[in-house]
């Protein structure tokens, strides 16, 4: 079963991972997944390490922008939420760590290759494609690699 978004983040910052993961370039800390499947957990693990607050993919997005439901609240003002929206906008550090030489250092493994597949391009469109490295091949040979 595919593992929700929701639980991996919770996961990954219950075991400690958060945005500040990469600040000591002298120990920055890295995630292994040996058995990714679709991606969630590496996906998911470098959003959090770029600063990309929960949904801001989702409200701000290159396309048209999906109104969230708080909106249509009575006592919700649309200006605060656009600034909210800013404000996290200006945290995202995608742009600077989608880079191998940067950001978390990120490992999703899968002897699958139709998953990995799917995990690549997920992690394409949340835009941290670049900082997680992909691998194909069984657990036991994740070592050697």
């Amino acid at each position: 079963a595919a593992l929700r978004e929701t639980t991996a983040a919770f996961m990954l910052l219950v075991a400690g991972w958060n945005s500040s993961c990469t600040a000591n370039a002298s120990r920055p800390l890295c995630l292994c997944d040996p058995m990714c499947g679709s991606g969630t957990i590496p996906i998911e693990a470098a959003l959090i390490a770029a600063d990309v607050a929960p949904g801001l993919i989702r409200y701000r997005s290159s396309g048209e922008r999906q109104q969230p439901s708080i909106l249509k609240w009575p006592d919700m003002d649309a200006q605060q939420w656009e600034e909210l929206l800013d404000r996290a906008q200006q945290r995202d550090r995608r742009p600077a760590m989608n880079s191998p030489l940067h950001g978390a250092f990120i490992l999703a493994n899968d002897c699958h290759e139709g998953s990995l597949r799917l995990a690549a391009q997920s992690a394409g469109l949340a835009g941290v494609k670049e900082m997680i490295r992909f691998s194909c091949g069984d657990v036991d040979q994740l070592a050697d690699k």
